[in-house]
């Protein structure tokens, strides 16, 4: 069952994917797949703040392949794997979590300019963006949200190319090389940093 609603950036549409959750995207032209965000459905866990942490977890081009694409770089596991593990996670740790993953880097930046004002941190999986990509580290600058970088494979031990990012020296925190850990790990330590982060403020 699918149904609609609208909001500033345009028509939204909400369709149930078999619990835990919905699938937030807009129909995107010319192409057969869906771009946009899942919002899983989160239990309100107790926490030592009034609020929850909010975390929005980007995943970078061609990141929709995962479990296909060289698995014996990138692992077996699939998005949507991924996407359940750190749905767990943040279950455990009472954060709240949202999901987006796109090809198109113009929808990324979207994207982060959407969240802006809903979530507390950003973690994010450039993929080959990183390399790549002052646009992309100018959206997340422009979030003034802090954000951590996270990578499957380990880019430093790969083609030379891969070695350098523009988003770590900004990042407040890097874990690569770890397969679905580094999500899990990145996660954990961006949700902790935020918590402090939070406390010290008041």
């Amino acid at each position: 069952m699918t149904s609609a609603l609208t909001l500033s950036s345009g028509k939204i549409y909400l369709s149930s994917p078999g619990g835990g959750g919905y699938t937030l995207g807009r129909k995107c032209p010319k192409a057969r797949a869906w771009c946009g965000v899942r919002v899983p459905f989160l239990p309100v866990q107790s926490n030592e703040r009034n609020d929850l942490v909010r975390i929005a977890v980007v995943h970078g081009p061609n990141l929709n392949l995962l479990g296909t694409r060289e698995p014996e770089v990138y692992g077996t596991a699939t998005l949507a794997d991924v996407d359940r593990a750190l749905e767990e996670l943040a279950r455990e740790v009472g954060a709240e979590v949202e999901f987006f993953q796109s090809n198109c880097e113009g929808r990324i930046l979207d994207y982060l300019a959407e969240i802006r004002e809903r979530v507390d941190g950003v973690l994010i999986n450039p993929a080959g963006l990183g390399h790549t990509s002052v646009a992309l580290l100018d959206g997340l600058l422009a979030t003034s949200r802090p954000f951590a970088e996270v990578h499957l494979s380990n880019p430093s031990s790969r083609e030379s190319f891969r070695h350098r990012s523009f988003l770590s020296a900004a990042a407040v925190g890097v874990v690569a090389g770890f397969g679905v850990d580094s999500y899990l790990s990145g996660f954990r330590c961006l949700n902790n940093y935020l918590v402090r982060r939070s406390g010290a403020a008041q």
